[in-house]
């Protein structure tokens, strides 16, 4: 046996430490019997695995990869593991964007923001791919994005609809999500969701009103906040699955803590989840929000101290380093973004853009140079992230992004320790596993 090169060990308290593997995701409390065996076994001691006690403890250790046989290839493993999921055909990942437009000007928004909305062609076009397409598959994923989906939710209705039909021949599963700006989700649309299936909801506010409405204000350029709060409150008995996303610069983050007294004084602390992400340059768009933006090393820092806040007025944690086995939807085979022009995309930044475009609904999808582009992104390619302890929890990066600008590493390779001491302080202990 040797010991997994994606190990990694923190002190908790006197003879007491949790160790983690990103390889595996697993994550356990252990004494100092577990780390000297460890240690014995890295230096390439003889292990007594006819000890009962020493057996049990190896058996542990190799459920969570903490320990891995001799001949145990990791980068092998993962490389597997990644390529099965990112090339898995019998799963089918849509994301729907039935209109560019939107109601909000965020000061920082990549898009193009103009009156596309999907036509009568386009929908029977989609409609006409899903049929094929459900045929040979065993689940769907749908993703609502746009513009606002909201201002399309008939259309929404529509697919639906259609996905539902199909999904009575077929008996394939269905999950679906919206990425909404909340302003039109009001109680009744809410039960239009639910009605639609639609269980994931991401709501998007950056802080106490005088922030977001400066950053987030309709395009007439007055305040969002207290419609969007409204919203929230109405709505959190009827969605299940709630998360707020805080994007997170320089010109917000001090400010950013205000936002949890708002939503725990609407009762909202059990309701929803919160979590944060750094404002990043995606288009020519928002380049004059480049000064405020924060690099993934200093945003980890801001990142801990938001969510040791967060614990502190009561709120879940709902980030852990899972390993990133499939990734992103960009860089995955079944994997597709539709526009309204009807246009397939890998990646929903590139919506609206026809240059970005990898095929057409209507159209077989052929392997051009830009689909291949996308397919052929392999971070294993790459000699820092082969030998990085992080790649099961990074893979890489944004393939978006990378393909534009220098890696960024993920926030994990700056704050991995202190965000697991969290994560262990908030879980209830009859959940966590010792070794």
């Amino acid at each position: 046996m040797k010991v997994s090169k994606y190990n990694f060990t923190f002190p908790l308290r006197e003879d007491v430490y949790l160790i983690y593997n990103a390889l595996s995701g697993a994550f356990a409390k252990v004494d100092s019997d577990i780390l000297k065996l460890l240690a014995n076994m890295e230096k390439g001691k003889n292990i007594d695995t006819d000890d009962i006690e020493v057996f049990q403890m190896l058996d542990n250790l190799k459920e969570g990869k903490f320990a891995i046989p001799d001949d145990f290839d990791e980068i092998a493993f993962l490389k597997v593991v990644t390529n099965v999921k990112r090339f898995e055909s019998r799963v089918l990942g849509l994301t729907i964007t039935p209109t560019l437009e939107c109601n909000f000007a965020c000061i920082y928004c990549y898009e193009n923001h103009m009156n596309v909305t999907m036509n009568t062609e386009t929908i029977t076009a989609l409609k006409d791919f899903l049929q094929r397409q459900t045929k040979d598959i065993s689940g769907l994923g749908v993703a609502w994005f746009g513009g606002e989906p909201l201002l399309a939710l008939n259309i929404m209705e529509d697919i639906s609809g259609c996905i539902f039909d199909l999904q009575k021949e077929e008996e394939f599963h269905y999950e679906s999500g919206i990425v909404t700006n909340g302003y039109l989700l009001d109680k009744k649309k809410a039960e239009k969701l639910v009605e639609l299936k639609i269980t994931k909801v991401q709501i998007t506010v950056d802080g106490p009103q005088g922030i977001h409405d400066v950053r987030r204000p309709l395009r007439n350029r007055k305040g969002t906040f207290k419609r969007i709060m409204k919203n929230l409150v109405d709505i959190s008995d009827i969605l299940k699955s709630i998360s707020i996303r805080v994007n997170v610069d320089a010109s917000n983050v001090d400010r950013v803590p205000e936002l949890f007294d708002i939503l725990k004084s609407q009762g909202l602390k059990e309701k929803v989840g919160v979590y944060f992400s750094p404002v990043q340059i995606f288009s020519k768009v928002c380049r004059d929000i480049s000064p405020d933006c924060l690099s993934h090393e200093v945003f980890s820092k801001y990142e801990i101290n938001l969510f040791k806040i967060t614990v502190e007025k009561g709120f879940k944690i709902w980030k852990y380093p899972r390993p990133l086995h499939g990734y992103c939807g960009a860089v995955n085979y079944n994997s597709l973004v539709v526009d309204p022009y009807g246009d397939f995309h890998k990646c929903w930044n590139t919506v609206g853009i026809k240059s970005e475009a990898v095929g057409t609904l209507g159209e077989p999808l052929e392997m051009n140079s830009l689909l291949t582009e996308w397919l052929s992104w392999d971070p294993f390619e790459n000699e820092e992230c082969r030998a990085c302890r992080f790649l099961p929890i990074c893979m890489g990066g944004c393939p978006y992004l990378l393909r534009t600008k220098e890696r960024n590493c993920d926030p994990w390779k700056y704050n991995l320790e202190e965000m697991l001491q969290l994560y262990y302080a908030t879980k209830p202990k009859s959940e966590m596993p010792s070794t």
